[in-house]
């Protein structure tokens, strides 16, 4: 909903998000979104802040939460969701407020990156490992299996030792940005792949997942693993999801078994 609310709000407003940010300062952006009479130049503004990396952003859009025009506050939250560098009470305050659908559900997008985000913050003397998630290549039919692949992985990894989540939604420069600063971690994005196998009363799943380099994305392998049960039925999928977690998280198991060997 993010991604397609505001590559809509581009294709109105006719603006590229990094060419907004790079001709203009943060503070000439937040003046023209906090004062500018023309709604679409508001729009602008708050789009072009969100690309900036800048906490300095915060606070503008924090304003533009409180503007008359929908599209101006979605634009805002927005801006908010692809900085994830905070803005937690504003948009919390807006959200208990506002009346439009639509802007309530960036809000709403926005806090969970926030939250996400914040993770990132576990990046320090202890972090080495830095793992973002790409989509799920979902090859079973039921859509809810690809939030179960990612929980599994995320649940087997967080009990390991230095590795560090990388907030939904990050920008390869803020990724970049935040690696810099901790030289000792080593970045990597997950590419999961689940499939199933279905015969009479036997039910395999395969999670397979594609290593790359994060944020430059060159392809370091995979690993997979299996996980099957017999005389189940083929509908079952609670069972389903049982061999999801377990395929999965033991495919996260060797990922971090691999990465503890390049370190």
């Amino acid at each position: 909903m993010l991604r397609w609310l505001l590559v809509g709000l581009v294709c109105l407003f006719g603006v590229t998000l990094g060419g907004a940010a790079h001709a203009e300062s943060v503070a000439e952006l937040a003046r023209k979104l906090r004062t500018h009479e023309d709604f679409r130049v508001r729009t602008q503004a708050a789009l072009a802040l969100g690309a900036t990396s800048s906490k300095e952003a915060i606070a503008p859009l924090c304003d533009g939460l409180d503007d008359k025009v929908d599209t101006v506050r979605a634009a805002s939250a927005g801006g908010m969701a692809k900085l994830a560098l905070g803005g937690k009470d504003c948009l919390e305050r807006r959200l208990r407020v506002e009346t439009s659908s639509n802007v309530k559900k960036m809000i709403r997008k926005a806090l969970r990156l926030i939250a996400e985000g914040a993770g990132a913050t576990g990046l320090g003397p202890d972090a080495k490992f830095y793992v973002a998630f790409k989509t799920v290549q979902n090859g079973t039919g039921r859509s809810s299996v690809s939030g179960v692949a990612v929980s599994a992985m995320r649940s087997r990894i967080s009990q390991g030792k230095g590795f560090v989540f990388a907030p939904s939604g990050e920008s390869d420069k803020q990724a970049k940005k935040r690696l810099r600063k901790n030289p000792q971690v080593v970045g990597y994005a997950l590419e999961p792949k689940v499939s199933t196998t279905k015969t009479s009363g036997e039910l395999l799943v395969t999670c397979a997942i594609d290593l790359y380099d994060y944020p430059g994305g060159d392809s370091l392998g995979g690993v997979s693993r299996s996980a099957g049960k017999s005389g189940i039925d083929e509908d079952d999928e609670s069972e389903e999801d049982g061999l999801v977690k377990k395929a999965c998280g033991q495919a996260a198991g060797e990922f971090m078994s691999l990465a503890a060997q390049v370190d």
